[in-house]
């Protein structure tokens, strides 16, 4: 399969931080942020999820380092933006929409309710 067709195949997730922005994962991405954390397992801490978000988020914006999100995330949360809860969500979705398997558990959970 071809590069380009394999960054297709995941539909991005907006989410407004200081504009709106697009988290999308191919499984490079996630191989370099799996890599920058000397991997990953188990529920989401905080940086996972930041690595997460940032890996996500450079496909749009390349220039994007963990300090400039750090800041993005600040803003967001102290100008009543939303919550790290409401973060963790679109990070969820746009991994579920890459097909990896964070989520299903969550899902299961909502359709049991």
């Amino acid at each position: 399969m071809s590069e380009e067709k394999s960054q297709a195949v995941a539909t991005p997730v907006e989410i407004l931080l200081d504009k709106p922005r697009q988290i999308k994962y191919t499984i490079g991405v996630l191989r370099m942020a799996e890599s920058a954390l000397g991997g990953f397992t188990g529920p989401l801490g905080l940086n996972i999820l930041c690595a997460l978000l940032l890996y996500g988020l450079r496909e749009e914006d390349p220039g994007l380092t963990p300090k400039k999100l750090d800041g993005l995330l600040d803003n967001y949360l102290q100008s009543g933006g939303g919550s790290m809860e409401e973060i963790s969500d679109k990070v969820r979705t746009a991994l579920e929409r890459a097909g990896v398997a964070w989520g299903k558990k969550k899902k299961a959970e909502d359709e049991g309710a």
